[in-house]
């Protein structure tokens, strides 16, 4: 059995819970390296299975159905703009239109098949949570209505077997969809493709995005993650000539506390800030240590700048306790020590603009080079 069929017949009988990453870590490991008119077919008919949905409560709105229709001559006339056009504000609809961002970038960045896949992935899953959501809202709107007054009052409590990630609903839903998924593949019999795959090259590429929170990926991270495969691949080879460490011993550590980085005083750059302010504007999960990659930033120059908007009160970070917390604590503003453990990964949040930061932002976009 080839390796794709092998792993849609694994992922037929993998079980769909709160953490859908082995799946989404599943479906990319089969269309990398499959053409992007292929995996991009794959995204479009994920996210068509939802447009029906909206177009019912949305009539009016047609980028939508424009974009699915011809996403190729969307993005030439439009690069990585989507359409401004309507409210996004329900959690359905916002995931919706998360997965026209993914869209645009897969077929954008079509000829890299890193960003190609996934942004596809990134495309369906976000497809696959406007579904689910909307069937949440359905079974239990007082719930929604909760969750979204949570953004403005943190201390509104959601009671867990009340979460989307709990609904049985949403769940059964997710589970149909991610079927889907997997028939639409088999129907295309996509083992029959060429696959001349580098295989530790693409988990690789899977690492860092899950790692990252299954985010949007910008090209300039790239080189960030060639540096690092370059600097594993010396070291490996160091290492065969040189002989063993006790990397354990008192010589090199005076005890077992982490030893945490610090950072030099220095004055915020407003360009940075102006940075920051943007990313949170234009995604609506974003983290900081993606804006110091796509940026070409040091943590020091992130550090300063996230500290005097958490000062200001523009930006507020969603906190999350582990993968399976898919909820998080909001509206939590870090200390300088936050976001240096937040910049070193040792904690896992997305960032948000507050009203006033978005309020901020708007203003400065508008201002004269």
């Amino acid at each position: 059995m080839q390796r794709r069929q092998k792993l849609l017949e694994e992922l037929s009988h993998t079980e769909v819970d709160a953490n859908q990453l082995p799946v989404i870590s599943g479906y990319f490991r089969v269309i990398y390296g499959l053409p992007f008119q292929l995996q991009i077919g794959l995204a479009v008919f994920m996210v068509g299975r939802y447009l029906p949905l909206f177009e019912k409560r949305e009539p009016y709105i047609r980028w939508p159905r424009i974009m699915l229709d011809d996403v190729a001559q969307w993005v030439e006339e439009n690069g990585r703009c989507i359409s401004s056009s309507g409210k996004f504000e329900d959690p359905f609809d916002s995931a919706f239109r998360n997965s026209f961002d993914g869209l645009v970038a897969a077929y954008y960045y079509r000829y890299n098949p890193f960003i190609l896949t996934s942004a596809c992935i990134y495309t369906v899953s976000s497809a696959i949570n406007a579904r689910r959501c909307n069937v949440w809202a359905a079974d239990d709107p007082e719930a929604v209505e909760i969750w979204k007054k949570r953004s403005d009052n943190p201390e509104i409590y959601l009671e867990p077997e009340r979460q989307v990630s709990n609904n049985l609903a949403a769940v059964a839903v997710t589970r149909r969809e991610w079927q889907a998924v997997g028939e639409w593949l088999w129907q295309q019999e996509v083992w029959n493709y060429p696959d001349e795959v580098n295989i530790e090259e693409m988990e690789d590429y899977l690492n860092y995005w899950t790692s990252n929170e299954t985010i949007l990926i910008a090209p300039e991270w790239l080189s960030m993650l060639e540096k690092e495969r370059q600097g594993k691949d010396q070291k490996d080879c160091q290492s065969e000539n040189e002989p063993e460490l006790d990397l354990n011993s008192s010589i090199f550590f005076d005890d077992t506390t982490p030893k945490y980085y610090t950072i030099a005083a220095e004055t915020p750059n407003p360009q940075v800030e102006y940075s920051i302010l943007e990313m949170a504007a234009i995604y609506i999960y974003y983290s900081l240590l993606s804006v110091a990659y796509s940026q070409h930033l040091s943590h020091a120059e992130t550090a300063h700048a996230a500290h005097a908007l958490f000062e200001r009160g523009d930006i507020r970070v969603r906190i999350f306790a582990d993968e399976y917390d898919l909820e998080g604590t909001p509206d939590v503003s870090l200390t300088m020590a936050g976001i240096q453990d937040y910049l070193s990964g040792r904690i896992k949040a997305f960032y948000y603009l507050t009203p006033q930061g978005r309020a901020r932002w708007e203003t400065l976009s508008h201002l004269p080079d």
